[in-house]
Order: C-alpha cells, then sequence, then structure tokens
C-alpha cells in the first residue's frame, strides 16, 4: 500500500494539501512539519511519496531526502527561484527533464509553487505508477537465470568502475534508465555493457 506524507513547515499549509488530495480521490494521506515526523511515519510503510516543502522545522528536503526509505519517492513543492539555484547546486547534475533533480539513487521531483491542482494530481499520479511499475518489476527480479543476473551484476560492476557509483547506485541507475526507455532490466544492462567495453 502506497501512503503519501505532506509536510510543510506549517501545518496548516500541509492540511490544506492533505485535504485537497482526499476530495480527490487519495487514501492514506498524513500531514506534518517536521522532518523526523515524515521518517517516522514512513518507517512504518512499505513505500509512499513524501510531498514536502523546500524547509521544514527541522531539516531541509535534501536532508529528508537523504533518510527516507528507498522506496519512497519525494515530490519538492518550492518557489521557482529556489528551485532553480537548488537544482543547479545539488551535488548530483540535474537529468534533461527540469522538473526531476535526477540524484542517480531515486529522483526529486519538482513542483513550482503557487501550486496549481492539475499538477500536483498528475504528478502524484505518476509517481504512483512508476511506484507500480517498480514493485512488479522487484518481484519479476526472483524470476531471473543466473545467466542474467550474472548480466546485470557485470553492468553494474562497469557503473561502479566508469562512472564511480555505489553498487547501490549502479543498481538504481540500470532500474531507473528501464524504467524510462520501458525496457527489461535485463536490456538495459545488456546496452550499459555494449556501451563501456
Amino acid at each position: 500500500m502506497t501512503d503519501i506524507i505532506v509536510a510543510f513547515p506549517v501545518l496548516d499549509d500541509a492540511n490544506r494539501i492533505r485535504r485537497l488530495l482526499i476530495r480527490n480521490g487519495y487514501d492514506n494521506v498524513s500531514a506534518c512539519s517536521s522532518g523526523a515526523q515524515v521518517i517516522n511515519i514512513a518507517d512504518e510503510h512499505e513505500c509512499g511519496i513524501v510531498i514536502c516543502g523546500y524547509k521544514l522545522t527541522d531539516m531541509i528536503y535534501s536532508d529528508l531526502y537523504e533518510m527516507l526509505p528507498a522506496d519512497f519517492s519525494m515530490l519538492l513543492l518550492a518557489s521557482s527561484e529556489k528551485l532553480h539555484n537548488h537544482n543547479e547546486n545539488f551535488h548530483n547534475k540535474s537529468s534533461e527533464n527540469k522538473n526531476v533533480i535526477d540524484c542517480h539513487e531515486k529522483p526529486i521531483y519538482l513542483l513550482e509553487m503557487p501550486l496549481k491542482l492539475p499538477l500536483l494530481l498528475n504528478a502524484v499520479n505518476d509517481l504512483l505508477n512508476t511506484q507500480r511499475v517498480n514493485r512488479r518489476k522487484h518481484r519479476q527480479q526472483g524470476d531471473r537465470s543466473e545467466k542474467e543476473k550474472t548480466i546485470i551484476t557485470e553492468a553494474k560492476m562497469l557503473l561502479m568502475s566508469e562512472r564511480n557509483m555505489t553498487e547501490e547506485q549502479a543498481h538504481r541507475y540500470i532500474q531507473k534508465i528501464s524504467m524510462d526507455s520501458g525496457n527489461p532490466m535485463i536490456e538495459t544492462a545488456e546496452m550499459i555493457k555494449r556501451l563501456f567495453m
């Protein structure tokens, strides 16, 4: 089950967005004002989406991002100035999509304030669909042959040596490319091997 956590330093702002989401058919929506509260809620769930502002009462969004469980996505709502400045300064380069900060582990999705409800609902739908696809692919991983597992491992090793990624970053990178292209993970791994060999 996917849960949505809305976090803003002013709890009333978080509750307003929470109510909008509930009115538009989303269940299991929580509201809070601190990163610590987000982490406590996230730790109780399998996966989810965190919709947050640039700064919470106890940390900025990038600190929260680093502490989120692996199967949680982040949707950052901030002014265009903050999004632009922080997107350029983020420790990993941004992707071609100006609405995503590509952190190689998992992307941070961006929405500019003031908030437009249709854009918020589209972003939440996209994140939910992405999580469904990822869970389905994750379940299918158990069905891989030893040969396929070896190819994926070799692709990860190449990314680790050529791009200085950790094993987890390399794995998530392959997953992201696979998801974005609509190709199975094994085909993406084979493509990466061809690129570097």
